[in-house]
């Protein structure tokens, strides 16, 4: 299972939790942590990307603030 597919799932089980919460403020509560789950599995999927159309030298450059020469 790859890792946006666990966010998904845990996203899913928090609107679950949501709908059968007891007060607005667990409402609240799951709704929010839904959208973070969600959120994550976004940004795993966008990463996964970027990986496999750039390649791990350009995203590790890129993230200590580095640069890639290719020439």
């Amino acid at each position: 299972m790859e890792l946006s597919d666990d966010f998904r799932t845990r996203a899913e089980r928090c609107l679950s939790l949501a709908r059968e919460a007891p007060t607005l403020e667990a409402h609240t509560h799951w709704i929010s942590m839904a959208q973070l789950w969600l959120s994550l599995a976004q940004f795993s999927e966008d990463q996964e990307e970027s990986f496999m159309r750039e390649g791990p030298m350009a995203i590790a450059a890129r993230e200590v603030g580095g640069r890639r020469d290719d020439a």
